[in-house]
């Protein structure tokens, strides 16, 4: 017994020295992670007082983004109002002086977005050349600004690149269902500086929880049904079902212009009464129309004739008293030398009407009967499609509608215009201030174009004549009536 007594204390001993031996080595794992977690929350209340301000700055700058916005809209505003107050100031001014009783045209220089150059440095500061061309020329009005000028580019410090500390763990998900999102982050530890490489991404997300969680959006009841578009000669009522609930996670909601959302009733669908003396319909409309008569080469003979008589029948369904005029004849230059020269160089109404072949044969008046002969007489340019040109002259005339009358600008054309591109960008501009309608004339011209141009809803904004012998009757002449005109005589508008 003795002896396993001492076996048992040498044994004990053992345990003693390899336990005491554990507990210091746990000891000093404990003071190493307390000294990481006492680093950790520090990094965490650093990260907390960061987020915090950082908050607090972008509920400032988003309040002071709001504000600017509004700010900006308010000027932006003002200054429009400001500029058609001058504008009309500017044409009574110049009545005033002159003394003639009948109301100027004035058409401002409009230039393009300025295009810039490359620059001659890359950093450290260098030159670029900043272009622009001319859109519209002026008429009496504003004079074009330069079309060129110089500015610095690159003035900024040659770059120094980011770089960025390792990735951590990925965070817990976003949501239970319906996609939520896992992130993780990564420190900068140096930022980019003057233009260097950028940081790239500091933050990555992953989808998780992906299971259906959605619901397709909630619609409104039908609205009640709106008045027709036409008094006769078929037109149409639409009613709408707006969102009252938008979709959530993958849910779907039917398109605006889709059937589910969007429904058009036929209405008025009766012909138009005519009386037994007149060649087309009577509109009793209080209009403003500008009529803008294409005399391209490509007409021939008879086009151009069956062109005038189109208008001539247009004209004389008018009421006297109730509607205003402005005619417009165009066609274009036949060299790309003098196509350049009508968009980029200074030219009067002379060089428009000569170079251009851009000719007012009426302004806007009341005056119809004057409007008639001067189509009648008027001589055939022909020439090119310069379409855009002309619909930036019939954005002017607009300037010298009535406040209380619809203004309409009607478009005869049998061709493709010379720029699709100026020809867009002039149809937005109209279709902005007065409703744009277009007669495109045989197979040639570019139906669906003209369809984008056109104000909406198309259908009863292009009216489309197959030949130049379909354009001169009067029963397809009164088809425009009908679209043009919401009164006609012996019609009510339901």
């Amino acid at each position: 017994m003795k002896d396993e007594v001492v076996d048992l204390e040498k044994e004990c001993e053992k345990t003693e020295v390899t336990l005491s031996r554990s507990v210091e080595k746990a000891e000093q794992t404990l003071k190493q992670y307390q000294t990481k977690l006492a680093e950790a929350t520090a990094c965490e209340n650093d990260a907390a007082e960061s987020g915090r301000l950082a908050n607090t700055e972008f509920q400032d700058m988003t309040t002071e983004m709001e504000k600017t916005k509004a700010e900006c809209s308010a000027n932006y505003q003002n200054f429009e109002v400001e500029m058609c107050g001058l504008k009309k100031i500017r044409s009574e001014l110049y009545t005033k002086m002159k003394g003639t009783g009948t109301l100027p045209f004035f058409q401002d220089c409009k230039l393009s977005d300025w295009s810039p150059s490359e620059c001659t440095k890359e950093c450290g500061g260098g030159e670029q050349q900043m272009s622009r061309t001319v859109d519209t020329q002026p008429q009496g009005g504003a004079a074009c600004l330069p079309l060129t000028e110089m500015r610095r580019c690159n003035e900024q410090p040659c770059p120094i690149d980011c770089k960025l500390s390792s990735w951590s763990g990925w965070s817990s998900c976003s949501a239970e269902c319906g996609g939520g999102v896992q992130e993780r982050l990564r420190d900068v530890v140096q930022n980019m500086k003057h233009n260097g490489n950028p940081c790239g991404e500091i933050s990555m997300t992953k989808a998780c929880n992906v299971q259906a969680c959605e619901a397709d959006c909630e619609l409104h009841d039908w609205s009640k049904w709106g008045k027709c578009s036409k008094a006769c000669d078929g037109g149409t009522r639409k009613r709408m079902r707006h969102i009252k609930t938008p979709a959530i996670g993958q849910g779907e909601c039917a398109d605006p212009n889709s059937d589910e959302r969007a429904q058009f009733l036929k209405c008025n669908e009766q012909a138009c009464p005519k009386a037994k003396d007149k060649e087309t319909i009577a509109c009793e409309a209080t209009l403003d129309l500008i009529l803008v008569l294409d005399g391209s080469s490509s007409l021939g003979k008879e086009g151009w004739e069956a062109t005038k008589k189109a208008a001539t029948l247009i004209l004389k369904s008018l009421e006297q008293d109730k509607a205003h005029v402005a005619v417009l004849l165009y066609s274009g230059p036949n060299t790309w030398t003098q196509v350049k020269k009508c968009y980029n160089e200074p030219m009067t109404a002379q060089d428009q009407a000569f170079v251009c072949k851009q000719t007012w044969l009426q302004h806007m008046t009341d005056n119809i009967g004057q409007a008639m002969t001067k189509v009648e007489f008027a001589t055939w340019p022909k020439g090119s499609t310069m379409t855009s040109l002309a619909l930036m002259q019939a954005l002017a005339e607009t300037q010298q509608g009535r406040a209380d009358a619809q203004t309409v600008v009607t478009v005869i054309t049998d061709g493709k215009p010379a720029s699709k591109k100026k020809t867009w960008k002039a149809a937005k501009a109209v279709r902005k201030v007065a409703r744009l309608m277009w007669v495109p004339v045989t197979k040639f011209a570019p139906l669906r174009l003209i369809r984008r141009m056109a104000s909406k809803r198309w259908q009863e904004n292009v009216v489309l004549a197959n030949t130049f012998e379909t354009l001169e009757n009067p029963d397809f002449v009164n088809h425009i009536i009908a679209d043009m005109c919401p009164v006609v005589a012996g019609t009510a508008l339901m």
